[in-house]
């Protein structure tokens, strides 16, 4: 029993991922923004800046701050989900 609630937990882990992706991909469209602009303003690369869109890396708080800052939104507002 407790591998398939380890399960379900990193499947909805998984989905809260997807979707800060999504909302930070919405608001870089939102401003004009490419992938490549928007990871040389992070000092990443775009292939890093895709994978966090498509929810396949867990960002840190800082690179979220760093984020927000570029699209010029607070924190709480990435992770209105």
């Amino acid at each position: 029993m407790l591998k398939l609630e380890t399960k379900a937990k990193k499947k909805e882990n998984l989905r809260y991922l997807e979707l800060l992706g999504k909302r930070i991909r919405d608001l870089r469209k939102e401003r004009n923004m490419t992938q490549k602009e928007m990871a040389l303003r992070l000092g990443t690369n775009y292939i890093q800046i895709g994978r966090i869109e498509r929810g396949q890396a867990n960002s840190t708080i800082i690179m979220l701050k760093k984020v927000g800052d570029i699209l010029e939104v607070e924190i709480s507002e990435l992770i209105k989900i």
